[in-house]
């Protein structure tokens, strides 16, 4: 018997879509607070129910301070998102803390950073599978096509600001 009933991705879709916080992870901008790039804790991720999310991020390279954004559509398979990676830009400094993620996510959408394009991993594909969802926390593994032979593992908690 499994404490989580299965569910197809579409039956998940519904309580996938929100702003979440990543809170860790052993993939692409897991690293630790002050590592350089992207800081781990400041990772939120706004999925759209039409196909598309936002992934962004905090930046600091030495004393430098961006934030990034990075666009991504998914398609739904049974038991996971195919995703490709289709957009990236910036915005020099930080906001302001407590700005909520799905407004910056919607700005990036109709383009308020464009004049900032970024290099990004524009057309890589793979996947994203989530493995638990609820209305509060979302763990998910994902990988493939064009990120390796390898998983990773990501686990967030929905943004309260959303």
């Amino acid at each position: 018997m499994s404490v989580v009933p299965n569910k197809t991705e579409s039956e998940k879709l519904p309580l996938v879509v929100g702003s979440w916080q990543q809170v860790w992870s052993d993939g692409p901008g897991g690293g630790p607070p002050g590592s350089g790039g992207t800081l781990a804790d400041s990772v939120f991720q706004v999925v759209f129910p039409d196909g598309y999310y936002w992934n962004i991020g905090k930046n600091k390279v030495g004393n430098v301070r961006s934030m990034g954004y990075l666009r991504g559509k998914f398609t739904i398979e049974p038991n996971q998102l195919g995703i490709e990676f289709t957009k990236s830009v910036g915005s020099p400094g930080w906001v302001v803390d407590d700005t909520e993620s799905y407004l910056l996510a919607m700005r990036a959408e109709v383009g308020s950073f464009d004049s900032v394009p970024t290099p990004g991993p524009i057309g890589k594909k793979g996947f994203l599978a989530n493995v638990y969802v609820d209305e509060d926390l979302r763990i998910c593994r994902g990988g493939g096509d064009d990120f390796g032979t390898g998983t990773y593992l990501y686990i967030l908690e929905r943004d309260s600001e959303f």
